[in-house]
């Protein structure tokens, strides 16, 4: 009830680099018991089945791509391809959104996109501050859609047209990377070093 308290708890559902290696529940305290108790129990032994899962897991991870899934607005249309086909010509896996199908659909794809990808780049074009803001706690959230690992690099590609917001836009959530005047690839490159490195 106090405000500290709810600046607190605002932090933690917010706040990437707190969230980052950890799991947040919010349920009654017998539940988090009941989940404490169990991370604590010893794991059963794998079977067969499991052990090949694990395996093939090892093999997709081991496969060498660099997943980057490239979010844009729909409106967008071709304009994102030049900084996708770049990415692909750079030895990248580019993932890119689903328009098609019923929104359950396109929501699903969404989160399993977040779920496998290494680094995620937001094209922010024709859609509006409040996509670019929906866009970023989605990706905030992303280890609720079942992630492993942190994302490792998250940078938000400012596109044409330009605007007074979009020149006076600024996060510590992502890199920024300006192409309001065109696609140049260099701007990219700290983005993409930190996919390769990682």
């Amino acid at each position: 009830e106090e405000e500290k308290q709810l600046q607190f708890i605002d932090r933690l559902q917010t706040d990437v680099r707190i969230q980052a290696g950890a799991d947040i529940l919010q349920t009654p305290l017998e539940d988090f018991k009941g989940v404490v108790l169990q991370r604590l129990a010893p794991e059963p032994e794998a079977t067969a089945a499991e052990e090949r899962t694990e395996a093939e897991e090892a093999d997709e991870e081991g496969s060498g791509l660099v997943r980057i899934y490239m979010i844009y607005d729909q409106r967008d249309g071709e304009a994102p391809q030049p900084l996708e086909d770049y990415l692909f010509q750079q030895g990248f896996e580019v993932i890119v959104p689903v328009f098609d199908g019923d929104e359950a659909q396109v929501r699903r794809d969404h989160e399993e996109s977040l779920s496998i990808c290494d680094g995620v780049l937001l094209y922010y074009g024709t859609a509006n501050e409040l996509w670019l803001r929906r866009k970023l706690r989605e990706i905030q959230k992303s280890a609720a859609f079942g992630r492993k690992r942190p994302i490792t690099g998250k940078a938000i590609v400012v596109a044409p047209p330009e605007s007074v917001t979009k020149q006076r836009f600024r996060t510590h959530e992502a890199l920024v990377i300006n192409q309001q005047t065109g696609f140049d690839p260099a701007p990219l490159q700290p983005f993409l070093s930190q996919l390769r490195i990682a």
